[in-house]
């Protein structure tokens, strides 16, 4: 048992919920909504039920990633084996990329989604493009 209570609010973003579990080296959180009161709990037991971080390894070192540091690679091995990504930016929030700029054919659109998603630490994807 600890002093200290760590609790997540119930519209809080997954990287939110999964920070505190890291850094209170806690394995569970409550949900609170409104004024305080308690809605639920959130353990790293319920996320990794979840079908889609079976078998990823440590999920907390997954999604504690710095967001510079997610950016740095989306720049380096994503946009650098796609062509002519000059004009493209990249911005991460909270494990949240933004992709925005032009690509030269609009059929690169969802090879870039799923190579931004294989990328360690992205929560969601978030596209601003266009095509020539």
């Amino acid at each position: 048992m600890t002093h200290t209570v760590v609790a997540v609010g119930s519209e809080a973003p997954f990287k939110q919920i999964v920070e505190p579990l890291g850094q209170w080296k806690v394995s569970a959180v409550p949900v609170l909504a409104g004024e305080g009161r308690v809605v639920g709990v959130v353990s790293e037991a319920d996320l990794l039920a979840k079908e889609e971080f079976r078998g990823r390894g440590d999920l907390l070192k997954v999604f504690l990633r710095p967001d510079e540091e997610i950016a740095g690679e989306i720049r380096h091995s994503v946009l650098g084996r796609l062509p002519s990504t000059d004009s493209l930016t990249v911005e991460v929030t909270d494990g949240v990329v933004t992709l925005g700029g032009s690509l030269p054919d609009r059929t690169l659109v969802p090879v870039a989604a799923r190579a931004l998603r294989a990328v360690e630490g992205v929560v969601d994807v978030r596209l601003d493009l266009t095509h020539r």
